[in-house]
Formats: structure tokens, C-alpha cells, sequence
């Protein structure tokens, strides 16, 4: 019945355990449907709407700067072209190389980002100059050559000046007949420093760049020098982009040089073929959008982690209910399995009670028919009162076994600390035992690695260890075996070791052994001289007594080891010779007796 229920509640504590598992994943999944994954969406749908929003406005934002220097630049080169073109008339109705000097020195004057202008034949040597710098061959420009071939208005790219080394750029335009043909070239040398001032005027982000490329994908400026007028066409997208629509637009692109994203505003000069380009950088855009999306982040945030906090408390409720519901089951189970194990142990005690009764029972019948009939012999009453003897003598070590048990659950036992030779007494006890193993054919072996050690222990219990330890070894150790008993001595403690070649103990049960009342029932069947169950719990608690340990190790089919270890330690003088008298008359054939009386026949 006690099993049955016992049984009834490790069900329910299962279940109780699943219930809590899925109470718990319940919650929290309910808590992140319900709550986080809402709140996190919205709080993504809201930040992409503000990230748009960002985007779209630093696109514009740079698409009015770019297209404002676009139209500024086409405005100011437009003016140029202008005079280039009076130039050209002039020189048709002027030619008096003097008079043309003259008047390209005034142009010029009047134009302070006009560096110089010329009159070059057709062979690509200057006529004259508005500067008195010498006259150059020019025929190896490529603004030369593009005019030469039938263009009537060429503008170079960007280039540095042979006579300044200062950035500047070319404006040729072809001189014509009356019959159209080309007589000449007038060119404008027109310096760019101002339009950089110009372009440097303008505010922008830390990680925005500003820059310009001529017709051949040459950077004419940039805020970083280096990359200024080097010979070298970049290939960057919007670069590419914006000589392909000769139009105005925006993309995103990954910059090859640093590897970094950019947001790209772009414009077209058409009659320089030049382009003007922004670029931002992608991440500068996000975090905007981050910090102008923060608010609604830290609302999102609170209140997520008021719903993990809500969570929480739920959780730990819960689960305290659990735990606690948990525990009285435990409770109950445990008080069931002591009743269990109290059923069990006085069915045992009054099998073990029974057994030698009856036996000494039948022998003391025997002894009367005897006496009545007279025909007892000597011999015959002697084994009779050998058997009598030997069942009272386990009947005492059930009852000496039942008692120190009350004693330790109650508090009651004591130790009686004495300082001994204990390397003296494990070898008595085990030489004691001897003559039983050899009966049995079972070869003992003792060794120790000192011949003497002092130390204070309560010698009744360390030999009712030894002995209850070499009485296992013995059950369960067949003819032909060998026990071995074994002491190490270390720095501040002892360590006695029983070793057999027995039939092993399975590893699932080594962590049962020493549960008081706990016997295996295929090692039950092997030896029916088992015991009750209680040896090696008492032995276990007369250890810990001590302040010691112990433990076993086994393999099955092999043997096993049990091994203690208790402090070395000394008490008193007084006692200690006190302890040295009382383990010469410790009665130790009798304990003998009774710790082997369910294996040997007196």
C-alpha cells in the first residue's frame, strides 16, 4: 500500500514538474506575442518611417546644394563663353597684333579669374597673349586637337597652369572666315581659386564631402587635396551616373576606396560636361534617424522591460506555487517511503527474529528427547548447544544492530575518544578473522605503510567498521578469493582500505549502499547470509562520527573497495593510557563471533 502511494506521488511530482515547464514557456511566450513582438514592430515600422523621412530629407537638402553650384558654375562659365565669342568677333575685324594685346589685356583685367587669353594660328602657336609671358606651343592640348577637327567651342578639364601652377581650366573657341573656315583659336585661361572659395563656403556635415569632377572623371576639387587633379578618372557610381544621365539624381552607393556606404546627390554642368556631388554617409543617416526615432525607442524600451518585469513576477509566483506544491509532495512522499521502509524493516527484524527462535527452539527439543530417552552423547549435545549458542549470538547482533540505530537518530551516541595504535588494532582485527577465511578458502592479505600510529579514535567503533567490513567482504567472496586489508597513513589523516575479488556491486546501486535497510536483491540471492541491511549504514555513521569519510568503489564480476579515512589526532595523556589498557581486554573473540555468526558455524 505505502508503495503503491509512493509510487501515486513521484507521478504527481512528475507531472507538477511538466506543468511548471509549460506554465512557464506559456507565459513568456504569451508575454512575447502579446507584448514585445507588437511593441518591437512598431517600434521598427516607426523607425524605417523616420529613417525615410531622414533620407529624403538630407537628399533634398543635398540636391539644392548641388544644383546650386551647378547652376552657379554654368552661370559664371556661361559669362565667359560670352566673352570668349567678342573676343572672336574682334579679332575679325582687328588685325593689328597690338591693338588685339590691348584688348585682351582690358578683357582680362576686368576679370579677375581670367588668367590670361590668346590668340593661337592654326598650327598651335600663340599669336599673341593678354600677359607678357612668352609665347607657347599649344598644339599638344587636347582642347587644340578637338577644335582642329571641326568643334567650334571646347572646354577643357581641369589642368594646371604652365605659367602659374595654378588650377585653372580652358576655354577655346574656333576663329572663322567668311567662309567659315578656321583661321584660329581664341582660348581663356580662367583660374579656379575662386570657384573653391566659393565651393568651401559651404557648411557641411563632418562626414559629408563635396566634390567636383571634369569631363574626363578627373576630381577638379576636393576638401581632400590628394585627391585633386592627380591625371587619374574615378569610376565612383554617382561619378559614372551622372556622365551617363547628364542629369541630376540620387543613389546609395559602397565607396571602394575606404569601403564605407554613402548617400550620393549628383548634378550636371552640361557645357563644361563637369559634375557636382555630394556624398553622406549612410551610417550618419541611421543615427539621426536613431536619435530622432529615440523617443519612441525609450517608450518602446520601458515598456518592454515593464512586461519582462511583469513576466518576472509572474514567473517567480508561479512558480514559488510550484516549488512549494512541489515540496509538500516531496514531503509526503518521503514520509510515505519512511513508513515504507518502517513496514519493511520490522517485517525484516521479525524475519531475523524468527529464524534462530526456531532454531533454537528445535535444538532445545532435541535436547529434551534426548534427556527423556537418555541417548544424547557428548558429542551430540555439544553441537546442539553450538547451534543454540550461534543463533543467540545473532540475535544479539540484530538487537546490538536495532540499538545503535535508535541511539544515532536520537542523538544518544557518543564517541569514547582514546589514543591508540590503530596500524595495532585493524591488524588484530583482521589477523582475528583469519582462521574464518581460510575455512572458507579465502587467502587475507594485510599491509600498511607504518608500523605504528597514534592517534585518538573510539577503538569500539573502529573495530566494529574493520569488522563489519571484512563480514561484507566475506558474504560475497567465493572460495579461492582474497581479501586484502590495506592502511596509508598521510599528513593528517589515515585511510584503511578492504579490497575483495568478489562478485562486484552494479555501478547503478554504488550510490545506495550505504541506505540503512538497502539490499540488493540479485546479490540477496547469491547470498542468503546477506543480512538485514544495516552494517555498512552503522558503519557509514561511526565514520562520519569521527569527522571522517567513506566511500566504495566496485566493478561488477571484479570485487569491490571500501575505503574510510579518519583524522589523525590526539587527546588527553590520561586517556591516552587509559585507551592502551582497555584495547587489551576488549573482548574481541566475541565481537568476532558475533559480527561472523551469520556466515560460520562455531
Amino acid at each position: 500500500m505505502a508503495e503503491l502511494s509512493t509510487s501515486k506521488i513521484d507521478s504527481h511530482i512528475i507531472k507538477c514538474e511538466k506543468v511548471q515547464k509549460r506554465a512557464h514557456s506559456t507565459i513568456l511566450t504569451g508575454i512575447i506575442i502579446l507584448s514585445i513582438i507588437p511593441m518591437a514592430a512598431i517600434c521598427l515600422l516607426t523607425y524605417f518611417i523616420t529613417f525615410s523621412r531622414v533620407m529624403d530629407s538630407k537628399t533634398n537638402e543635398s540636391r539644392v546644394i548641388v544644383n546650386n553650384i551647378a547652376e552657379a558654375t554654368a552661370d559664371l562659365f556661361e559669362d565667359r563663353i560670352s566673352m570668349i565669342q567678342a573676343v572672336c568677333l574682334q579679332c575679325s575685324q582687328v588685325s593689328d597684333v597690338r591693338q588685339l594685346k590691348h584688348d585682351l589685356w582690358l578683357m582680362a583685367k576686368a576679370h579677375p579669374d581670367v588668367e590670361s587669353m590668346s590668340i593661337t594660328d592654326i598650327n598651335g602657336m600663340q599669336v599673341v597673349r593678354s600677359d607678357d609671358n612668352p609665347l607657347l606651343d599649344i598644339s599638344d592640348r587636347e582642347f587644340f586637337k578637338e577644335i582642329m577637327s571641326g568643334k567650334d567651342l571646347c572646354v577643357s578639364g581641369a589642368l594646371i597652369s604652365r605659367t602659374s601652377g595654378y588650377p585653372c581650366l580652358v576655354i577655346a573657341k574656333a576663329i572663322k572666315d567668311e567662309k567659315l573656315r578656321t583661321k584660329g583659336i581664341t582660348t581663356v585661361l580662367i583660374r579656379l581659386d575662386d570657384l573653391y572659395r566659393e565651393l568651401k563656403k559651404y557648411e557641411l556635415d563632418e562626414d559629408t564631402v563635396l566634390y567636383i569632377t571634369d569631363s574626363t572623371g578627373q576630381i577638379a576639387y576636393h576638401p581632400d587635396e590628394s585627391y585633386m587633379l592627380n591625371g587619374k578618372s574615378v569610376t565612383w557610381p554617382p561619378v559614372a551616373r551622372a556622365m551617363e544621365k547628364q542629369g541630376s539624381g540620387t543613389e546609395v552607393y559602397t565607396n571602394p576606396v575606404d569601403s564605407k556606404k554613402y548617400l550620393s546627390s549628383y548634378a550636371y554642368i552640361p557645357d563644361l560636361r563637369w559634375s557636382v556631388i555630394i556624398d553622406r554617409s549612410y551610417t550618419s543617416v541611421m543615427i539621426e534617424a536613431l536619435s530622432l526615432h529615440a523617443t519612441t525607442l525609450v517608450i518602446t524600451l520601458i515598456f518592454i522591460a515593464a512586461a519582462l518585469v511583469l513576466a518576472g513576477i509572474i514567473y517567480r509566483r508561479i512558480e514559488n506555487t510550484m516549488v512549494s506544491a512541489k515540496r509538500e509532495w516531496e514531503h509526503i512522499a518521503r514520509a510515505l517511503q519512511e513508513e515504507q521502509n518502517k513496514y519493511l524493516f520490522y517485517a525484516k527484524i521479525t524475519h531475523e527474529l524468527r529464524t534462530p527462535l526456531n532454531i533454537i527452539l528445535g535444538a532445545i527439543q532435541i535436547l529434551e528427547l534426548e534427556l527423556k530417552n537418555k541417548q544424547g552423547s557428548p558429542g551430540g549435545l555439544s553441537r546442539t548447544v553450538r547451534i543454540m549458542k550461534q543463533n543467540c549470538l545473532r540475535l544479539l547482533r540484530l538487537v546490538s544492530n536495532f540499538i545503535d540505530i535508535s541511539k544515532i537518530d536520537t542523538g544518544f551516541e557518543k564517541l569514547n575518544l582514546l589514543n591508540v595504535d590503530v596500524i595495532s588494532v585493524i591488524e588484530d582485527i583482521a589477523m582475528s578473522v583469519h582462521d574464518y577465511l581460510a575455512g572458507k578458502q579465502i587467502t587475507l592479505v594485510f599491509d600498511t605503510d607504518k608500523e605504528e600510529l597514534l592517534t585518538a579514535c573510539d577503538p569500539d567503533k573502529l573495530e566494529r567498521i574493520v569488522l563489519n567490513l571484512l563480514s561484507n567482504s566475506a558474504k560475497f567472496t567465493p572460495a579461492g578469493g582474497t581479501i586484502k586489508v590495506n592502511v596509508l597513513t598521510f599528513a593528517k589523516a589515515f585511510r584503511v582500505s578492504v579490497s575483495d575479488t568478489g562478485c562486484g556491486i552494479p555501478a547503478g546501486d554504488l550510490d545506495k549502499v550505504f541506505d540503512r535497510f538497502w539490499q540488493n536483491e540479485e546479490l540477496k540471492r547469491r547470498s542468503p547470509a546477506s543480512g538485514s541491511g544495516i552494517g555498512l549504514s552503522l558503519a557509514k555513521s561511526f565514520v562520519e562520527m569521527h569527522g571522517g569519510r567513506i566511500w566504495v568503489e566496485s566493478q561488477e564480476g571484479k570485487g569491490t573497495t571500501v575505503v574510510f579515512e579518519l583524522p589523525i589526532r590526539l587527546v588527553a595523556q590520561a586517556q591516552a593510557a587509559q585507551g592502551c589498557q582497555a584495547s587489551k581486554h576488549n573482548g574481541l573473540v566475541e565481537k568476532l563471533q558475533i559480527e561472523l555468526s551469520d556466515i560460520y558455524q562455531l
